[in-house]
């Protein structure tokens, strides 16, 4: 039984030798498809507020209500029950300092001693909602544990390792009350900084200062909640503490839309308010007495709007706490803000490293979490706020690409995994750097969770960033295919793998093109005939088809016994822009009669090969491959 290739259109071969084909069938081969203002007059008002634009835009500020008809503002006592952070820390659980409420993606500081003037410091907090806690102890000058007691003083979990190796705890807590124990038995003091990250989601923010979010005691803390106002929330409060005098900082960004940022005192007297124009971030700076205090968001616009809350605090004539530093080398001074090293201008927040060295360190907190890989974004850097951070997740490997545009050359885009899940950006974890507009990230990336990051150089930047991902399938496999740097009978030697989640589970060597048109060409460089290897890149796997029609059927050919074909085609459909066309794999069937090669197929070298090939789509069944000359285009 003869086939008929126009009888077979998803058979398009530019990948046999042309010599070999009959030309009224190579001519029936087809090309491949490439690839209003809302007014709240149900509320009381007494304030008003004015925006700058073209024209004046007044509207009446929601003042929050509490229970029933009753208006203006209601203070809850101010009194908590927390004690001052002191220059020695609590020595027991019965007095240990209360960092308040750290439910969501916290970051806490603390620098001191402990040994002979006493063996223990306790640190007490909250959780509302279930949180992973992370606690990590170093720049130690002597031995020192970590320990992690429940409410009532019992140990959960501890760190105790030899001399001066650092220590760390990694747990997911329940809501509920928890202590943190730096010990140490030396006879002398032990230097230590420790460093308590948390991450998870806080509650929603409260509409009233009564039922204001409790953000803790903001003092040597770092806060940061993602969260959403809208036409029936309009407004989220929270509350935080200041046991020292200092310098706070709040922060409102990653707006999706306008809303306003306004700081009270205890009495709900109002104390600073940062209100721009559209999705402009917002910024409050001022220094403040010890005391209560309420922050309040505030929606501008109809519909939700999402935001980033930053807060954080610089503490007056307090230098032995202000900053954990870096853990690596036991230097720095960050502010309290945990993963920046030095002074950088974006210190903690991305490329920074206090030196201006665009060093792979900084934070990833504050990240705004997206549902799905594929997202677009429009928004602004500045001075103020020189940084985006977007997280998402795969549950299975593909290819991510995100293009970024703007209106100036001053921004770049990172794309960061975190590895080791601690929060932060360590070296080897910056899979992708993009330095400048009109870049692009063009990436296959195993399952896991992600983070990209645009960052300006401190001018205004308006940006646009739009996402795509290609799924590889459910099973993570994909098929690499690379060169192995040796050559045989004229062909360079290729290496075929599949992988699954990042590991290479089996491999066969091939060939691809003529033995004469040896060049490696990316997609664009690569032209229709040239008869060389197919280009580098990203392509889209078929299913195996049999020339026989039955599964299983190495006897027949396609065509005709001298085709070159064989008995099995898988095609490969290129995810990038190139003239080549009709690619797949096939048994390099015509070597035995002297005249190996390929038109720019993938050519397996034998029938052996051939069948763990089909194998692997038969159990693992890879919808990727991916071509990697090492021309750049490919990013690994």
């Amino acid at each position: 039984m003869r086939f008929d290739f126009a009888a077979q259109p998803s058979r398009l071969r530019e990948g046999s030798l042309p010599s070999r084909l009959p030309s009224s069938r190579s001519s029936s081969a087809a090309v491949l498809s490439q690839d209003s203002l809302r007014f709240d007059f149900q509320r009381s008002t007494t304030r008003t507020r004015s925006r700058s634009s073209s024209d004046f835009r007044f509207i009446f500020d929601r003042l929050f209500q509490l229970g029933g008809s009753q208006t203006g503002l209601k203070v809850e006592s101010a009194s908590s029950g927390r004690s001052r952070l002191p220059a020695t820390v609590g020595t027991a659980t019965t007095n240990a300092p209360d960092l308040g409420n750290l439910s969501g993606n916290t970051q806490f500081n603390w620098s001191d001693t402990v040994g002979s003037t006493a063996k223990d410091h306790f640190f007490r907090f909250t959780l509302t909602r279930n949180n992973r806690v992370q606690l990590q102890l170093g720049q130690l000058s002597g031995n020192a544990d970590l320990r992690l007691l429940n409410i009532d003083g019992q140990e959960l979990t501890r760190s105790q390792r030899a001399n001066l190796s650092n220590e760390s705890i990694d747990r997911r807590l329940n809501a509920g009350t928890y202590y943190a124990q730096v010990l140490s038995d030396a006879n002398t003091n032990v230097n230590y900084a420790l460093r308590l990250n948390t991450k998870g989601n806080a509650a929603d923010g409260g509409t009233t200062m009564g039922t204001a979010l409790d953000a803790g005691n903001l003092n040597q803390m770092k806060r940061t909640y993602r969260n959403r106002i809208s036409n029936t929330d309009p407004t989220d409060m929270y509350r935080f503490t200041l046991t020292e005098a200092g310098a706070v900082n709040l922060s409102l960004n990653r707006l999706s839309g306008d809303a306003d940022l306004l700081l009270f005192n205890a009495s709900g007297d109002e104390i600073a308010e940062s209100s721009k124009h559209g999705r402009a971030n917002e910024s409050v700076k001022r220094q403040l007495n010890a005391g209560t205090y309420y922050v309040k968001v505030d929606s501008f616009d109809e519909g939700t709007t999402r935001y980033t809350l930053g807060m954080s605090t610089e503490v007056a004539g307090s230098t032995a706490n202000s900053g954990a530093g870096d853990f690596a080398n036991g230097s720095g001074n960050n502010s309290g803000n945990g993963a920046g090293n030095g002074s950088s201008s974006n210190s903690g927040n991305g490329f920074g490293n206090g030196n201006g060295s665009g060093s792979v360190t900084g934070s990833l907190s504050g990240a705004e979490t997206l549902s799905s890989p594929v997202f677009s974004r429009s928004a602004d850097v500045s001075a103020a706020d020189r940084d985006d951070l977007y997280q998402f997740s795969l549950a299975q490997g593909g290819i991510f690409s995100a293009d970024l545009t703007g209106t100036a050359n001053r921004a770049g885009m990172r794309l960061i995994r975190d590895a080791n899940n601690n929060g932060a950006i360590d070296p080897g974890e910056v899979l992708s750097t993009k330095s400048n507009l009109s870049a692009k990230v063009n990436r296959y990336l195993d399952r896991g969770t992600y983070f990209l990051q645009v960052e300006g150089d401190g001018s205004p930047v308006n940006y646009s960033v739009k996402t795509n991902f290609m799924s590889a399938g459910t099973n993570g496999s994909v098929i690499r295919i690379t060169r192995t740097g040796k050559n045989s009978g004229g062909f360079a030697e290729l290496q075929v793998a599949l992988e699954r989640n990042g590991k290479t589970v089996d491999q066969m060597l091939a060939i691809s093109g003529v033995a004469s048109k040896q060049n490696f060409r990316t997609g664009t460089q690569s032209q229709s005939g040239s008869m060389e290897p197919l280009p580098e890149g990203y392509w889209s796997l078929g299913d195996v088809e049999w020339a026989s029609g039955i599964k299983g059927d190495y006897t027949r050919s396609w065509a005709d016994p001298n085709d070159g074909l064989g008995p099995v085609w898988i095609s490969m459909e290129p995810k990038f822009s190139t003239g080549r066309s009709a690619i797949g794999f096939h048994l390099d069937n015509n070597a035995s009669r002297g005249l190996a090669g390929t038109v720019g197929c993938v050519g397996i070298l034998n029938k052996s090969d051939l069948s763990r090939l089909v194998s692997w789509f038969d159990n693992s069944a890879p919808k990727l491959a991916i071509v990697d000359w090492s021309l750049g285009t490919v990013e690994v």
